[in-house]
């Protein structure tokens, strides 16, 4: 490799040259994304500060991606890359946040993208320290590591060699504890904030929010790429409604011109997963976005969560809510939390649906 990481100046320093760190939007277990404003015309964007060594093996690919500053490059020409970062570039869409540039120190990965959304939550005033949950164990390597330049990610596929073997010595052996910076915390633009604010929305708002969802998963789907993590949090959502998807963290590459195959790892949220995966049954990728796809037009419909128990999600039994909806949701959220994914609606019975286009 040509190219070593541990050569860096200073931590982020081709970063900040180019980006003003302004306040912070939310921190988790990868590190934490922060909104940021360009130097150059005061253009605000969104960048997410991965911690290196919070990265799963499987969340690394080699790819044909021009040179940037931290960036180890293969001598094939080949950089070696967040897998999200390079998801999030191949999924160009209106309904995705786009992304911006890429950069890489000893400790991070900074990931800049567009910043979307209405304030939904009332900033904090105070600055806080990011205060990041205890790091979590590495994934295992697993068969989906896409080690070869742009290979798809699948089960069976070969196992991923050391992270060290790709130049990332860091991650196993940091070479200085990564300090928590002061930021204040900005107002929020996710779709849970913006339930959070309306307590839940009338069926024609409900429906103009869950049709772009929808539309940008099928149009995904159709570029070979899973989400796996649909939800209001990974959702943002501006004053007209028009709706964006974050967080590529959980996306999976697959070939869409091949059949998919069975899966044994959820990789979305607890709330949101489908009876197979809570029966610990094996599970395929688009049944179990369906389910999600459901939980998510209950809390918009409803402000809550459709099953009020795990016992009750197994069996497909969630909170009544005959009488407070029309027959055509209640039919479609039916449809959605069938146990049997195989008898379980599919994207495109979604978008022909009749409570999806109503007649006038």
């Amino acid at each position: 490799m040509s190219v070593d990481p541990t050569s860096s100046p200073q931590p982020g320093a081709h970063f900040h040259l180019q980006y003003e760190p302004l306040e912070l939007i939310g921190a988790g277990g990868f590190g934490f994304v922060l909104k940021v404003a360009r130097r150059a015309d005061g253009t605000q964007f969104a960048v997410k500060l991965i911690l290196k060594s919070r990265m799963a093996r499987g969340g690394l690919i080699r790819s044909k991606w021009e040179a940037a500053p931290g960036l180890e490059q293969w001598s094939d020409g080949t950089l070696v890359v967040p897998l999200e970062a390079y998801i999030m570039r191949k999924a160009t869409h209106e309904s995705v946040v786009g992304f911006v540039d890429l950069f890489a120190d000893v400790h991070y990965f900074y990931l800049v993208m567009e910043h979307h959304g209405a304030s939904w939550r009332k900033p904090d005033a105070h600055p806080q320290a990011v205060r990041l949950p205890p790091t979590p164990p590495l994934t295992p390597p697993t068969p989906s590591f896409p080690l070869h330049p742009d290979t798809l990610a699948r089960p069976g596929y070969r196992r991923s060699p050391s992270l060290q073997s790709l130049g990332f010595t860091t991650i196993s052996n940091p070479p200085s504890p990564v300090s928590t910076p002061m930021f204040r915390r900005s107002s929020s633009s996710d779709l849970f904030e913006c339930i959070e604010a309306h307590n839940s929305f009338s069926e024609t708002i409900a429906r103009g929010l869950f049709k772009q969802v929808v539309n940008v998963v099928c149009d995904l789907r159709l570029r070979g790429i899973c989400h796996r993590d649909i939800k209001d949090e990974n959702l943002v959502v501006d004053a007209n409604g028009i709706v964006k998807l974050i967080d590529f963290g959980s996306a999976i590459l697959f070939d869409p011109s091949l059949p998919l195959p069975l899966f044994d790892r959820f990789a979305g949220t607890t709330n949101a997963a489908p009876a197979e995966v809570l029966n610990c049954q094996p599970f395929q990728l688009f049944p179990a976005e369906i389910w999600s796809l459901g939980v998510l037009l209950s809390i918009l419909l409803t402000g809550s969560a459709p099953f009020p128990t795990r016992e009750a999600a197994k069996r497909g039994q969630r909170v009544s809510t005959r009488g407070r909806l029309s027959p055509a949701v209640e039919d479609l959220l039916n449809a959605c939390f069938l146990v049997d994914p195989k008898e379980r609606i599919t994207l495109e019975e979604i978008q022909e649906h009749p409570w999806m286009s109503p007649k006038i």
